[in-house]
C-alpha cells in the first residue's frame, strides 16, 4: 500500500484500531502505531507504520511509507519500532 497517505486510509485504519500512538523520532520519519485499546506498547499487537519524507520542511515531501513486516501486520512490538524490518 505504498504512496496511501490520504485522510480516508487514516480514518480506516482509526475504526479498525482505537489506540494510536504518533512518534516523530527525528526531523524526516515518523512512526505510527495502531493497536486495541488498553494494548501495551510491549505488547506483540501492534501495526506500525513508518513514513520518511525528503525534507522535514515539505509537508509534500513524503518519500516512503512503509509497513512493519507487511501492511496489516499486528504481530509487532511498537516499543521495538525503530529496530524492526519495513516493507513497502
Amino acid at each position: 500500500m505504498e504512496g496511501n497517505t490520504d485522510e480516508s486510509s487514516l480514518a480506516s485504519l482509526s475504526k479498525q484500531y482505537e489506540q494510536i500512538i504518533i512518534d516523530e523520532n527525528t526531523t524526516t520519519i515518523t512512526y505510527i502505531g495502531y493497536a486495541e485499546f488498553g494494548v501495551a506498547t510491549s505488547a506483540p499487537r501492534w501495526l506500525i507504520k513508518k513514513i520518511t519524507a525528503t525534507s522535514p520542511t515539505s509537508p509534500a515531501g513524503v518519500t516512503l511509507i512503509q509497513y512493519a513486516t507487511g501492511y496489516n501486520n499486528t504481530t509487532n512490538i511498537f516499543d521495538n519500532r525503530t529496530s524492526l524490518t519495513y516493507v513497502s
